[in-house]
Formats: structure tokens, C-alpha cells, sequence
């Protein structure tokens, strides 16, 4: 469904049309420029009461409601805009242009072929109130940390919230996605535990159960300040989800890169300091004590306060479990976005930035880069969370706490 709505700019008192592809969930919020002055702007539609689509007056910014009746025709530039899907440069301004007619068809070719079955996409673009079963699951996370086991069973509903973590995190990810590289985890598991189980056992104890609580609250924040700022990075979710990079010639309609700039970083910090679970593991399975590495050099000691970008080297060699986690665990992005080096142009939606602190060769990718590459790195650390919650929910861990 297209939303068409009038407005005048307050920059440049140009008149706007928009058009706008419908999202799910109860709202959707656009951060855009105007198409005669490049001034930011904002729209906020609340679909709380479908099919009707109401403006949140409000939040409008640099925005002025105009009845159709008193728009300029003639002089009114069209703005197609989408949280779902990205926009071609030469239709951006086009009448009669639908986002999820022509990119969905582009994407799912190029997922699942040129002759797909339409049966094998049913529920393709995920769960539609995502981001209202994530602030009900966070909020019952805190409540449980907090204590307040009376509104945590108000959400909960007698449910284990380990088990809530991992099934969410299924519906964002997708299953097919996830069972893949559960499957991979699982048999490396499986095949640790068969070559010295004993060990397997004293890695769990020493290390990952004691401070797995520590791990999980560190992971659920950073999964909150991305979810806060969900409706920017959906536009990438479902490429993501599915794989596939089919936005070459096209563009995001929302561009709040204010809010979105530092979280890259932030994930990759959490990523980065937790995949110690995985280089452990690896030293198991290649007949050594989990905290002895390859080369005598590498201390135990010292892997904990390496650098983050040399963290995953010790089992690069473990290609299937290796990709998994480092598709997109970039330490050049992670620096400009931790030092906040990345500089944004609104025109062209181009970031830049240097390769180090000192270097002037530059970077560039576009926004909608960044987006796909922040869902990506959001999903390994989802995925790297399932797995240590798996591996511990085997050995009696619960989240919940019980009243006294």
C-alpha cells in the first residue's frame, strides 16, 4: 500500500508529495531531504489502526501538513519513500513507482533464482511487530535482573526467558539462517566434546558460566540501542536476512546517520570481546587445554587483551566457523565509528573515512552499506549468543531467577 500525502517545507516553502510504501508494525519513521533544498525532514506515520495511516503532527520536522486541495500540482516534487526496501536514483521522484513491486521481485531473484517457488518465500520479510516483541522481551530481561518478578511474569507468562532469547532471536535472523549455522556450531560442539569432553566441561565452569550473565547483559544493551534505532537499519533487514547485496543502483529513504554512526562500533566492541567462546572451543578441538593456543607466544593472558581485530586469526583456519562471525567484522569501520571519524554527505549518502587515525587514503561506502553491514554484524553476535546460551541451557543454566 502507497500512503500519498501533501506537505510544504518550512526552508524553502517548496511543496512535497509524498509517497510512501506502507511498513508493518505500529509506526514508521522517515528522516529525509527536502527534494527542492536538501533541508533535513522528518515524517512519523502511525499504523496503529490499519488500513488507516495517521501523521504523528508532532514529530513532524521541517514539515507543514497541506490539504490535497490546496496543493501546487505543477510544483510539488514527489518523494518515494520506504523503511523496507531502497529506492533507484531515477525513480526517487517518479509518480506510479512501488518499492515493493519492483525491489522485492530483484531481491528475491536474487536469493533464490531466476524461477522461484513463490511457497519457499512465505514469511520471507519476517515477523511484522518485531520491534514491539523485542521492548516487551528487553523489558522483562531488566525486570528479571532487577528483581521484579512480578511484572517479568506479567510479560513472560510462565516462559524461561533463555528460551525466549533464543526463539526471538530466530524470528530477526530467520530460521533457515540460523538452524544453518546452528548445525555448523553444533557438530563443532559435538565434535569437541568427543575428543575430551573433560575439557569441554572445564571451559564451561571456568570460563563461559561464570561469567555468561555479564556476557548476556552486555549483549542484550547493544541489541537494545540497535532496536532503538530499528526503523533506520530495517531498510537493510530483509537483504540481510537473506543474504544478497542488490542495492548498487539504489538508495535508502531514511537517513538518520546521526543516530546510527556509533552503533557498528558499539557491536563490534561486544563481538569482538566475547568471541573468546569460539577461539576457545578451537583449542580444544585441535587436541590442546582451552586456554593454550598455537603459538606459545599467544598466553592466555595476553589473547584476552589483544586487539579485537587479530581476535578471530587463531581459527581462521576453521573456514566454516570462521565465516560465520567474520562477514562483516571490519576493524577499519569499527575505528572511524568508535573514534568517529566516519563523515556523512546528505546529497550523495556517501560515507568516508581514513583507514587509520593518521592515514589520508580514504573509504567510502554508501549509507546503505553501513546499514547492511550493521545487521550483518548484529546477527553474528545474535548467533554467537544462541550458541553459548545452548551450550549452557545443556548444562541446567536458566535466566530466570526464583522468588525467594
Amino acid at each position: 500500500m502507497i500512503s500519498r500525502i501533501y506537505f510544504q517545507c518550512l526552508t524553502c516553502d517548496g511543496f512535497i508529495t509524498t509517497r510512501t510504501q506502507i511498513s508493518h508494525g505500529l509506526k514508521q519513521e522517515l528522516h529525509f531531504t527536502c527534494p527542492h533544498c536538501e533541508a533535513n525532514s522528518k515524517l512519523v506515520l502511525l499504523l496503529d489502526n490499519p488500513p488507516q495511516v495517521k501523521i504523528s503532527f508532532n514529530e513532524l520536522e521541517n514539515l507543514i501538513y497541506i490539504e490535497s486541495g490546496d496543493i501546487d500540482e505543477e510544483k510539488s516534487l514527489v518523494v518515494n519513500l520506504s523503511t523496507d526496501f531502497t529506492v533507484p536514483d531515477e525513480v526517487r521522484n517518479k509518480e506510479l513507482y512501488s518499492p515493493f513491486l519492483y525491489q522485492m521481485n530483484e531481491i528475491l531473484k536474487e536469493a533464490f533464482g531466476e524461477n522461484y517457488n513463490p511457497e519457499k518465500i512465505e514469511g520471507v520479510m519476517g515477523v511484522s511487530n518485531i520491534e514491539e516483541i523485542w521492548k516487551d522481551l528487553y523489558k522483562a530481561y531488566k525486570f528479571n535482573i532487577r528483581g521484579n518478578l512480578l511484572q517479568r511474569d506479567k510479560i513472560i507468562q510462565g516462559q524461561e526467558l533463555t528460551e525466549l532469547i533464543f526463539r526471538f532471536i530466530g524470528m530477526f535472523i530467520g530460521s533457515e539462517r540460523l538452524t544453518r549455522d546452528m548445525d555448523i556450531l553444533g557438530d563443532f560442539s559435538r565434535s569437541i566434546l568427543q575428543k575430551n569432553k573433560s575439557e569441554f566441561h572445564r571451559f564451561a565452569n571456568d570460563d563461559l558460566l561464570p561469567n555468561l550473565e555479564e556476557k548476556i547483559n552486555d549483549y542484550m544493551e547493544v541489541f537494545d540501542t540497535f532496536f532503538s534505532n530499528y526503523q533506520e537499519f530495517k531498510q537493510m533487514n530483509l537483504q540481510a536476512r537473506l543474504e544478497v547485496e542488490t542495492f548498487k543502483n539504489s538508495k535508502v529513504s531514511s537517513t538518520n546517520f546521526k543516530r546510527t554512526k556509533m552503533i557498528y562500533g558499539e557491536v563490534f566492541e561486544i563481538l569482538g570481546s566475547n568471541i573468546n567462546t569460539i577461539a576457545f572451543l578451537n583449542n580444544i578441538e585441535n587436541q590442546r587445554k582451552y586456554d593454550e593456543f598455537q603459538s606459545e607466544k599467544l598466553t592466555y593472558q595476553r589473547y584476552l587483551t589483544i586487539d579485537k581485530a587479530t581476535k578471530m586469526k587463531c581459527f581462521e583456519g576453521n573456514t566454516s566457523i570462521f565465516n560465520i562471525f567474520s562477514l562483516e567484522y571490519d576493524s577499519k569501520l569499527r575505528n572511524a565509528s568508535h573514534h568517529k571519524w566516519l563523515k556523512y554527505n546528505e546529497s550523495t549518502q556517501l560515507i568516508t573515512y581514513p583507514i587509520s587515525g593518521s592515514s589520508s587514503e580514504k573509504i567510502t561506502l554508501s549509507y546503505t552499506e553501513y546499514l547492511l553491514k550493521t545487521n550483518n554484524i548484529v546477527m553474528a553476535l545474535m548467533i554467537l549468543l544462541s550458541f553459548e546460551l545452548g551450550i549452557a541451557f545443556n548444562l541446567g543454566f536458566r535466566l530466570n531467577k526464583n522468588p525467594l
